[in-house]
């Protein structure tokens, strides 16, 4: 049953005297609907109100009803075609014979969920496209207070900048070797330095911050050319959005820890189920290398 007047969910429903908007009305409601429009050619109301329209009324109606069809559909509906959001956490394993010392700041909780693990997807089918530059860049802030850096690891794309700040009256460096020419600034109480990293090297190479005057002071900068970067929290969780579906590389590492992953995985669509990743001692940056990683990804996983 075709009926005019009637605007489809999504569209305005709007219509001036003389036009005409057409739309498919669902067969649940043909019966209903068919039935008043027969009731109101039989039953003019015209004599007893003039200035009243029945059958705009039941245009209203159509609109109104149409307006519930396929609700709840889109919850999981991805918001751009072709693209979707992946959930998953990090969690951390101990092993009794190879205690971590600073298991105590990273690893929170029963199930040992992991925080300051970064997770990087990179493209393996479809072949890696050029990604948009960031309609504007962003300045992050790392502290120098109570003789550490504040936070201890920061995720940035590519022509972002960071601010170093000295918050405590102890005399304070920021050097890293890694960066061309070498970054080496000293801050005193309340001063700052603004660095913007000229490279990207993604999760594999992240920049190694660290004090001269304090050994124990250490930080690491992971810079990324692409969006597809996630930092988890102390819930140990990360949430990427808007992926486009194919195979990807995951590459996950744990600075702190020297704990490195790296895995293939596939977005197949808004059913793509919680990727549940699982490290242990034996991700050791240099046991990695000599040992395969399947295991650390569960079966409900990837």
């Amino acid at each position: 049953m075709d009926i005019q007047g009637v605007a489809p969910k999504g569209d305005a429903f709007f219509c001036r005297e003389g036009e005409t908007c057409q739309a498919r009305l669902p067969t649940c409601l043909e019966v209903p609907i068919s039935a008043l429009f027969r009731f109101v050619e039989r039953y003019p109301m015209k004599p007893f109100l003039p200035d009243f329209s029945f059958s705009r009324l039941a245009i209203c109606l159509m609109g109104w009803l149409l307006s519930f069809q396929g609700l709840g559909e889109d919850e999981d509906r991805p918001t751009n075609k072709g693209l979707v959001d992946i959930r998953g956490s990090v969690t951390y394993q101990s092993d009794p014979q190879r205690p971590w010392r600073l298991k105590r700041y990273f690893v929170h909780g029963q199930e040992g969920r992991m925080s300051e693990a970064v997770v990087e997807l990179i493209p393996i089918d479809p072949k890696p496209q050029a990604h948009e530059a960031p309609s504007s860049y962003q300045t992050l802030l790392m502290d120098q207070k109570d003789h550490m850096f504040l936070p201890e690891t920061l995720v940035m794309r590519l022509g972002d900048s960071v601010t170093f700040l000295n918050s405590e009256s102890a005399l304070h460096n920021v050097r890293c070797l890694e960066t061309d020419p070498p970054l080496h600034v000293n801050l005193a109480l309340g001063e700052d330095h603004l660095f913007k990293p000229q490279k990207a090297h993604g999760v594999r190479d992240p920049l190694d911050i660290t004090c001269v005057f304090h050994g124990a002071m250490k930080a690491w900068i992971f810079v990324f050319d692409h969006p597809h970067f996630q930092l988890t929290d102390r819930s140990g969780v990360f949430h990427f959005k808007d992926v486009p579906i194919g195979t990807y590389r995951m590459r996950v590492s744990h600075a702190t820890g020297d704990l490195t992953f790296e895995s293939e995985a596939q977005v197949i669509g808004k059913e793509t189920p919680p990727w549940i990743i699982a490290l242990n001692p034996d991700h050791k940056r240099s046991r990695s290398a000599k040992k395969k990683s399947v295991e650390a990804i569960q079966p409900n996983g990837l």
